[in-house]
């Protein structure tokens, strides 16, 4: 009901908006926008310059003279398939995450209860809920532990590899030969 009521004003408010922007019948109506002033820079003429000077020279880039229409032709796939221009990608790869570092605290109740099926058996007002998260959230440290000893595991193995032997090593046999 309340928008019924708003029909008639909102026709009057698009009628009157239409008359204003409706053009005039007469020259004294046509106004001229006044010239915008000029651009002011956030610094001085002097540093404008001096920044310049230290920037390179822009050199556009030549014309390929290689490239003609023909090869356009012979560069189109012949079943229809549309090959995208090649790109370089120069931003660092955002950071692996797990699949327990995305988790919502909704997702880690899901995970929990469907790693322990048990915690749902009379689980009444979902009562069991922290019980499970101390599960899963032991079970995920242990993970964590874990791949912080393979990583100790894989560095101390990468120095060794590195490491010389010692000085007062003996050092390793002659090959003996066969006769």
């Amino acid at each position: 009901m309340k928008f019924l009521a708003l029909a008639p004003l909102l026709a009057a408010a698009s009628i009157a908006g239409a008359a204003d922007l409706a053009p005039s019948a007469g020259p004294a109506a046509v106004s001229v926008a006044p010239p915008s002033p000029p651009l002011r820079h956030a610094t001085s003429s002097a540093t404008a310059a001096k920044v310049s000077a230290g920037l390179p020279k822009f050199s556009p880039p030549k014309p390929a003279a290689a490239e003609s229409p023909d090869q356009r032709d012979a560069d189109q796939p012949r079943n229809g398939i549309i090959r995208l221009p090649k790109y370089i990608v120069r931003e660092r790869k955002l950071p692996e995450l797990s699949n327990r570092e995305m988790l919502t605290p909704d997702g880690r109740l899901d995970l929990a209860f469907k790693r322990h099926p048990g915690l749902l058996f009379g689980n009444f007002f979902n009562l069991n809920a922290g019980i499970g998260l101390a599960m899963l959230a032991e079970e995920q440290q242990i993970e964590r532990n874990s791949e912080m000893a393979d990583l100790a595991e894989l560095a101390r193995l990468a120095d060794t590899a590195r490491e010389p032997p010692p000085k007062n090593a003996a050092p390793p046999p002659a090959p003996v030969e066969k006769k």
